[in-house]
């Protein structure tokens, strides 16, 4: 089993019982004209940017300091949380992600996941990434760096060099339903994905119904994520290997 983080991540990403996500994220389209909204401002255009076949979320003004907590499930039994730490300080955000999951069967522990991450970001690009992860007793280790024309990632102690405007499958980011690749927070790999428009959907956030639109990220595997009318991530949703389904929701 492994699980990446968003929501992981991860979702992060999360998949239980054998799923393979990459590691711990819809919107109702804007207004003509409209951009998506990026963490400390509007993102330079990427080389593996594609033009989204989905309405991004309206921009909207974003709070100093904001924490999106949500409880992890699997077939509607909660496994574990995730959190999600956003602060702004005018071009820069800080972005801190923790994910712990533990699955018992039959009061025994099976599986275990922990794992956390930092970002930062300035005008709308990443800077700099570290992530650790502790998948079921095995020890993973990633940091990122931007220097010159490039993103530098050493992963396990592997090093390369990646597009400078990459972004994260951490999630929280909605810039991400434009990108035609990601980053795996936990390996390191570049991967690529396709991004399908779902449509506006009510989903349960922290005040109760509230519109969203859905997108499905399809990769290695295939996950739905929806964003609310700020941009937030406010749910996220897998179906693993074994058929279980994983769930993101905030608390």
């Amino acid at each position: 089993m492994r699980m990446a983080a968003p929501i992981a991540g991860l979702l992060l990403s999360c998949a239980i019982a054998g799923a393979q996500p990459p590691a711990p994220g819809g919107v109702p389209p804007p207004a003509p004209g409209a951009k998506l909204p990026a963490p400390g401002g509007a993102p330079p255009p990427a080389p593996g940017a594609k033009p989204a076949a989905a309405p991004a979320p309206a921009a909207a003004a974003q709070p100093a300091t904001e924490t999106l907590a949500f409880a992890i499930m699997r077939n509607g039994e909660q496994i574990g949380t995730h959190k999600i730490e956003l602060r702004r300080t005018g071009k820069e955000t800080s972005v801190n992600v923790a994910t712990n999951v533990e699955v018992k069967i039959l009061f025994v522990t099976a599986y275990r996941f922990q794992y956390t991450g930092t970002e930062r970001w300035v005008n709308g690009r990443l800077v700099a990434l570290s992530t650790e992860t502790d998948d079921n007793g095995t020890q993973h280790k990633l940091t990122a760096a931007l220097k010159g024309a490039a993103l530098e990632v050493d992963a396990d102690g592997k090093a390369a060099q990646v597009d400078k405007n990459i972004i994260p499958a951490s999630l929280w980011n909605p810039e991400l339903v434009r990108q035609s690749v990601m980053l795996d927070t936990q390996t390191g790999q570049v991967m690529p994905i396709s991004v399908v428009d779902g449509g506006s959907e009510e989903v349960t956030v922290e005040t109760g119904p509230a519109p969203a639109h859905r997108y499905t990220i399809k990769g290695k595997f295939s996950q739905d994520v929806w964003y609310d009318s700020r941009g937030r991530l406010v749910q996220s949703q897998l179906v693993a290997k074994d058929g279980s389904v994983i769930s993101y929701k905030l608390m």
